[in-house]
């Protein structure tokens, strides 16, 4: 499992990123995407990469534009130019197959970012709350003003915390893609419902 020190060597490789353009955005696999998955190429395309930063396990990707998000899951790797960020992570393959390519950056240069990930437990996001004191894997509710926060499991399952108001939501069951954009003014409603019968 990708821990500090795996994240870390991905952020170093990253950093051969740093002043070169990005020609496309490709999400081969929309699991793999926390939001909308056609939000990455309007946001991203022609952007050039900054310094990359890390923060726990997440890797922040910063452009001119936006700040691309990734975390590795469980067996998720890194791949620049062809150059993996790690040769193996224990209980993982250690070859870097076509069909675990989860999401794809093209450079205009002719290089490529590939997140790889047997498992698809990996998740690109643009923008991530790297402020939130809550972790990797929490992220804020936009425009909630209770404290709230949430996380989000593989097909639509997720967790939202309220401590102001004492409440947990957890939500199981599988949700089918294209019914996915429900799921964000549904956990809106359910605290908002809760706050407004305090």
């Amino acid at each position: 499992m990708p821990e500090l020190v795996e994240v870390e060597l991905s952020r170093r490789l990253a950093e051969r990123l740093i002043g070169r353009t990005i020609a496309s955005v490709e999400v081969l696999d929309p699991h793999a995407s926390i939001g909308d998955p056609g939000q990455f190429a309007a946001v991203l395309g022609g952007a050039t990469f900054a310094a990359p930063r890390r923060i726990g396990k997440l890797l922040l990707l910063d452009t001119d534009r936006a700040t691309l998000g990734m975390h590795f899951g469980m067996t998720g790797r890194v791949v620049v130019d062809g150059r993996p960020a790690l040769d193996r992570l224990l209980y993982s393959s250690a070859t870097l197959e076509v069909r675990w390519i989860r999401f794809v950056i093209g450079l205009s240069d002719g290089g490529r970012v590939e997140l790889h990930d047997p498992r698809r437990l990996a998740r690109v996001s643009v923008d991530p709350d790297d402020a939130n004191p809550y972790g990797a894997h929490w992220y804020g509710v936009v425009g909630d003003t209770l404290g709230t926060f949430r996380a989000a499991g593989y097909e639509g399952q997720s967790i939202t915390i309220c401590p102001t108001l004492d409440l947990v939501v957890v939500r199981l069951g599988k949700t089918p893609l294209e019914r996915k954009a429900n799921l964000v003014p549904w956990r809106v409603a359910m605290v908002r419902a809760f706050a407004e019968a305090r």
